[in-house]
């Protein structure tokens, strides 16, 4: 009798839940949406990305928006179904422009299979004042 009840609360369970075990998730953690970096600041790239299946391959770019220049970009091969991508760069910029930070990933066939992007943006260099 236990057994019985045990199952049919499971098949309850189990019917109001939805289970996507194809998704991937990338959730980027840096840089945050919208953040001003100065010039020749650090900019720090973390993401996590799980899936419920093997990864194969994960891309990182840093594009800027004014003239669409790839200013950073990487990619990390991994046949893991979890990775924690933590990489950096020098801010060459001196003055404004739109960035984005896109991360991918893709199957052995080279297919996307789940983007996401974050964007933020450089400040105008400070001039310095004459004494």
């Amino acid at each position: 009798m236990k057994l019985h009840t045990f199952i049919i609360l499971s098949l309850a369970f189990l019917s109001f839940t939805t289970f996507d075990q194809d998704k991937i998730k990338i959730q980027i953690i840096k840089p945050v949406e919208k953040w001003v970096h100065e010039p020749l600041d650090t900019i720090w790239i973390e993401a996590d990305v799980r899936s419920s299946e093997q990864l194969h391959n994960i891309s990182i770019e840093v594009l800027n928006l004014n003239d669409n220049i790839v200013l950073y970009n990487k990619n990390i091969h991994t046949h893991a179904n979890a990775a924690h991508v933590k990489e950096f760069f020098i801010n060459p910029l001196l003055d404004k422009k739109g960035l984005t930070l896109t991360i991918k990933t893709n199957d052995h066939d080279g297919n996307i299979t789940a983007s996401q992007k974050v964007n933020f943006s450089t400040a105008v260099r400070k001039k310095k004042a004459n004494k």
